[in-house]
């Protein structure tokens, strides 16, 4: 996320990491967790605000894949970086928020399964109820006609 928000939009930027869950999310997976609101998905505030921070890009993005604890200079100083950031007693406050257009709520239709749709209800409670047009009896006020 430091990278991504402080390198200029116009220019080539490359990320080496050890971290094969970070690419995967950003690359193979968005198309998924988007179509399934990212229900379920583990780290879903930080992959949204880089999948903003990618998208928001204008010069090439590359994301490379270095095998970790491997001796790569640039891989085993961000190690240690991890290792201080982890003993800090005040954590950094790094901006997940990304705008709601870019954002949107709800489940894509032609990925929604019954077990989706109900995760989502759970996480986002019953959809609000339509209101009944004035002009037009309610159901409960029908009468039979005999």
């Amino acid at each position: 996320m430091a990278a991504l928000q402080a390198a200029p939009p116009a220019a080539d930027l490359t990320i080496i990491t050890d971290s094969r869950y970070a690419i995967q999310s950003l690359t193979h997976s968005l198309d998924h967790h988007e179509d399934a609101a990212w229900i379920g998905v583990p780290n879903a505030a930080w992959i949204k605000a880089a999948a903003y921070q990618l998208w928001r890009r204008s010069a090439p993005t590359h994301l490379k894949w270095v095998k970790g604890h491997n001796g790569t200079t640039g891989n085993e100083e961000a190690n240690k970086l991890a290792v201080k950031g982890t003993n800090k007693l005040i954590p950094n406050n790094i901006d997940l928020l990304i705008p709601p257009s870019f954002d949107p709520t709800g489940l894509h239709l032609s990925t929604m399964t019954q077990a989706s749709a109900y995760a989502f209800v759970s996480n986002h409670g019953p959809p609000p109820t339509l209101q009944q047009s004035t002009n037009q009896p309610r159901m409960n006020q029908c009468k039979e006609l005999t």
